[in-house]
């Protein structure tokens, strides 16, 4: 049973990935006119808010790097079982969701709970719900170690 459920799981995974790469041959090319974006220490200049949430952005976990839009804050962390794992941080409230089985596919991240996929890389952040997009942000700065 638990086979079957995994086999299951792979395959909507797989069907989403898809699903994404067909959306990002459509789209048209905006995204290219994103200037790169700037990465920074957590020591660079941030306000104290900005630097908590970074720090704290994977508790009991290591930071692998973290992306910061208008709104949110998506890190990746690697647990102590060496896999990646998704935690995204609303500023405004600092409500926040783990997501573990957090893949890295062609510079992008992925992390799939249920019909939510979170996709992040260099320049956006975007929630997929049932294959529709719910969220997307620009990523305004990148921080890594």
């Amino acid at each position: 049973m638990l086979g079957k459920v995994q086999l299951k799981s792979r395959q909507l995974f797989s069907s989403a990935l898809l699903s994404i790469s067909a959306v990002c041959l459509l789209v048209p090319t905006t995204l290219a006119a994103i200037p790169s974006q700037k990465v920074e220490s957590p020591t660079s200049s941030a306000s104290s808010f900005q630097i908590a949430a970074k720090l704290n952005g994977c508790p009991k976990a290591t930071t692998v790097i973290s992306y910061e839009t208008k709104n949110y804050f998506a890190h990746i962390c690697r647990g102590f079982d060496d896999q990646l794992f998704y935690r995204g941080i609303q500023k405004k409230n600092g409500s926040a969701i783990n997501v573990s089985g957090t893949e890295y596919v062609n510079g992008s991240y992925f992390s799939q709970n249920g019909n939510i996929l979170y996709l992040v890389d260099g320049t956006s952040l975007v929630v997929y719900r049932n294959n529709k997009i719910i969220l997307r942000e620009a990523v305004v700065r990148v921080y890594s170690n």
